[in-house]
């Protein structure tokens, strides 16, 4: 009789739900290692695959339905596994109801994780609603309320708050964060992006994508701009040429002299700075509010975001800026330092690797 029900339970046939069937390609044994005889898939070593309750087709995990399909799969929702040892549909479950072999090391029946990587220590957050890799909450992690986001023990009291700070799409790839598989990391200011997406873009600026504040200490930058605005002065015609300008880093609105690519922040000294508006003070005192930089006799339009004053100022590299008078001026910024934060995120269930923050599993 219990033959009969577990040969019912392999053999194709109606289900319950009306999904479609299990097929032979279904039911058959796939490997994470062949050569070690590790049953899995590409991204994860585990002895059984999942019914995607969405479109009941058979995968070996969630990414494969995702690589897959059309649409991203709900894995809380998943109610059906068959066991790749002796071919058995029967519900979700940490090990098989029939052979009694144990299909992973650690099993989430909350985000029906199966993962059987000896060398990964996995836990589940409620509060993320999803399991992240490490020892566990009170261990080595805490979960930051405000944040949302579980964070290295260190970190408890010691990093800089941004409510849901990682429920948002990474800045320059645009893909969502909080369930990345890629690493994420934290830059002083507080915002998040994609580790690689970072060492990429500190290529061509100094700025936060988000926010625009400085990515790292630039004393030594503005140092050296400083010393090439003291050498190559404006043209007398421009000494009547003011810009309002925005502080990026201290948010301060000042007053600074017009020039085709800086403008210092009187507060902070910085350059980091945002031309709001740019007017020409007359022999009367008044001031008269010049539309472009042009229309006052200028030679270039006044920038949006000049930092850097160019977009291609590279760490370690020199940047030519056209001077006033025409000639090419050389800074270097070797001595630019842009430290990253030792917040990371790693996420269990295939969700996120962070520095210093746990994360979601990777493949």
């Amino acid at each position: 009789m219990s033959s009969r029900w577990h040969g019912a339970q392999r053999s194709p046939g109606s289900q319950r739900d009306g999904s479609p069937e299990a097929s032979p390609d279904d039911l058959k044994k796939t490997f994470y290692n062949e050569e070690l005889g590790q049953l899995g898939c590409k991204h994860y070593i585990r002895g059984c695959k999942l019914k995607a309750n969405c479109c009941g087709r058979w995968f070996n995990c969630r990414f494969c339905h995702d690589d897959a399909c059309d649409h991203a799969i709900v894995r809380s929702e998943t109610k059906t596994m068959v066991c790749m040892h002796c071919q058995t549909i029967q519900p979700a479950a940490q090990s098989c109801s029939s052979c009694k072999a144990c299909l992973a090391n650690y099993y989430c029946d909350v985000c029906k994780l199966w993962d059987d990587d000896s060398k990964k220590h996995i836990y589940h957050c409620d509060d993320c609603g999803i399991c992240r890799i490490g020892q566990g909450l009170g261990r080595d992690y805490f979960h930051c309320k405000k944040c949302n986001v579980c964070m290295n023990i260190q970190l408890q009291g010691n990093h800089k708050c941004i409510e849901r700070n990682l429920e948002c799409d990474c800045p320059i790839c645009g893909e969502y964060m909080f369930t990345s598989t890629s690493m994420v990391i934290f830059m002083p200011c507080g915002h998040c992006i994609h580790s690689k997406c970072h060492e990429d873009y500190i290529k061509t600026s100094y700025q936060c994508p988000t926010c625009w504040k400085s990515l790292g200490d630039m004393s030594a930058y503005y140092s050296k701009i400083d010393s090439l605005l003291a050498e190559q002065t404006m043209p007398p015609e421009y000494a009547n040429i003011f810009s309002i300008v925005l502080c990026n880093d201290c948010e301060v609105k000042s007053e600074a002299p017009y020039h085709f690519l800086y403008h210092k922040c009187d507060k902070c000294k910085g350059y980091n700075t945002k031309v709001l508006e740019t007017f020409k003070r007359t022999s009367d005192g008044q001031a008269q509010v010049v539309e472009n930089a042009t229309a006052a006799g200028a030679a270039a339009a006044a920038p949006e975001n000049n930092i850097s004053g160019s977009n291609n100022i590279l760490a370690g590299v020199s940047s030519s800026t056209a001077g006033p008078s025409g000639t090419s001026s050389s800074i270097n910024l070797t001595s630019v330092s842009l430290p990253r934060s030792s917040l990371m995120d790693e996420n269990a269930s295939g969700d996120m690797d962070m520095a210093g923050i746990s994360s979601n599993l990777g493949p």
